[in-house]
């Protein structure tokens, strides 16, 4: 009986973890929020299983940014514009067993043997999140050094942003 325990506790186990991985086209919600397998219904994906992109956090869709000719402009719109140009047509696969405190998957994306997650910090459009990983410091340094993205402009890290911290002549 003891055995039979384990058997069925190992394989209850295993079809956790395989649960978690998951495949199909995106529907995208923000720069870091995916929906894979989802639909997109006017502005707003529907099914399909909502992933956050571990280790990255990018701008909100209303969060602003400015330019250095002081125009501002909804930087989480161009961080999810971005994201959906690389994924658009695309099959993805997502790795990951653990969910975020706001119950959503939190996986690593890939595009055959790319990784999403840090493509969108290489490419300046999402941040390290540290708070998550320290996964992809190196990929956040190169963007930073070469201004690519949101480093090409003044902006708010997206933790504090969502606290309310916001650019000075910002404040609402």
């Amino acid at each position: 009986m003891k055995y039979i325990f384990l058997i069925v506790l190992s394989g209850l186990v295993y079809i956790s973890q395989a649960a978690a991985d998951v495949t199909g086209p995106v529907c995208v919600i923000n720069g870091d929020l995916i929906s894979v397998n989802g639909t997109r219904f006017g502005a707003e994906c529907k099914d399909g299983t909502t992933v956050r992109l571990h280790g990255i956090d990018a701008p909100e869709l209303d969060q602003l940014c400015r330019r250095s000719d002081g125009a501002i402009f909804k930087c989480g719109l161009y961080a999810a514009s971005f994201l959906l140009e690389r994924v658009r047509d695309q099959i993805v696969v997502c790795h990951g067993n653990s969910r975020y405190v706001d119950g959503n998957w939190l996986m690593r994306c890939y595009i055959d043997d790319e990784n999403i997650n840090a493509y969108m910090v290489q490419q300046g459009w999402a941040l390290s999140y540290e708070m998550l990983s320290r996964r992809y410091q190196d990929e956040e340094a190169i963007a930073m050094e070469q201004n690519k993205g949101i480093w090409n402009f003044e902006f708010t890290d997206p933790w504090d942003w969502r606290k309310g911290k916001r650019l000075p002549g910002m404040e609402q």
